[in-house]
């Protein structure tokens, strides 16, 4: 599994821009899932968002900069300086989201899991904490856990009501791994609309091209 898109990523120039986003109504068996449209604004630019008052500026600036680029570049160092701001900090979820990042490029499943499930304890509101809990639960088949993890909202504004705009990131990870949560209980037309999505407003990230290959894999497999 990798969890390194699951953290805020920086932009490209192209990307620079809003989008709208919307989503269908529907019901599968009972797995109730999102039941109005809702339309909200996708934002490309870097975002605060509610946890960002339990740091001082400048340590969010070091995690979101200097840190961003640790987890890539030498995560052991990286984990070294979260693992520091996690004892002063350990109500502030992007901690965790690092850690994440950082244990998924060394490849220890065992201490990825332990910070993702420690994340969702503290912060089960967090979406980043949500998604990430939800891909374990996705790898393991339990595919039963993901709406309780989402609360049956399988749409960013039913979760989160009273906000307008969610980041690019936030958007690709959630509907990225709601896709494949379609795709594991056989659910290939929802499955297609969140792919029609993806593609309208991130069609060259890795969610989307992982959703891709393996709704072609499913429909293969199909009518094999």
């Amino acid at each position: 599994m990798n969890f390194k898109k699951h953290i805020f990523s920086k932009t490209s120039q192209k990307e620079r821009k809003q989008n709208i986003a919307s989503s269908k109504d529907r019901e599968k068996g009972d797995h109730t899932v999102s039941i109005h449209i809702s339309r909200y604004k996708i934002v490309y630019e870097p975002m605060k968002d509610e946890y960002s008052k339990l740091v001082p500026s400048e340590i969010e600036d070091e995690i979101s900069d200097e840190l961003y680029d640790l987890t890539k570049k030498n995560p052991r160092k990286a984990i070294e300086r979260l693992n520091q701001l996690k004892k002063q900090y350990p109500a502030y979820p992007r901690i965790y989201n690092y850690l994440t990042a950082s244990y998924s490029v060394l490849g220890d499943s065992k201490k990825l899991n332990e910070i993702i499930e420690e994340n969702y304890r503290k912060t089960p509101e967090y979406l980043f904490a949500k998604i990430n809990y939800a891909e374990i639960c996705l790898h393991r088949g339990e595919v039963d856990k993901i709406p309780i993890i989402f609360d049956n909202k399988f749409d960013l504004k039913l979760l989160y009501p009273h906000r307008d705009e969610f980041h690019i990131t936030e958007a690709v990870s959630f509907f990225g791994l709601i896709g494949r949560y379609y795709l594991a209980i056989g659910d290939l037309e929802q499955a297609r609309r969140v792919l029609k999505m993806l593609k309208r407003i991130a069609p060259d990230r890795e969610a989307t091209q992982i959703l891709k290959n393996k709704l072609r894999e499913k429909r293969n497999e199909l009518r094999g």
